[in-house]
């Protein structure tokens, strides 16, 4: 496949993910530019760790606690949209109803 097929698909699945991450409430992100993750404010929802904890543990979806990239990162959850759209889209809609149970 060349490559000009291969950004248009992870353009597509970043505007997915965009739009997906958009409808849960108090969520802040900045579209990713050069990499295939968002790295998302979860901080109104509580502690970083403790969310991703609950997301792996509850929702069987994988994110990285911002605090593995450094003391900034805390308050942030790092959400790969290396997947297939339909991948993205079920593990959004998992996380959102997580997170509507820390509420």
């Amino acid at each position: 496949m060349e490559r000009s097929r291969y950004l248009e698909i992870f353009s597509r699945r970043r505007e997915i993910m965009a739009k997906e991450l958009d409808r849960i409430p108090d969520l802040r992100f900045s579209l990713p530019e050069g990499a295939f993750y968002f790295f998302v404010d979860v901080s109104a929802y509580g502690d970083s760790l403790e969310i991703g904890r609950r997301i792996l543990e509850n929702r069987e979806v994988v994110t990285i606690p911002g605090e593995a990239f450094g003391e900034n990162g805390s308050g942030f959850l790092r959400i790969s949209f290396a997947a297939s759209e339909g991948a993205i889209r079920e593990g959004i809609r998992r996380i959102a109803d997580e997170l509507k149970t820390i509420r």
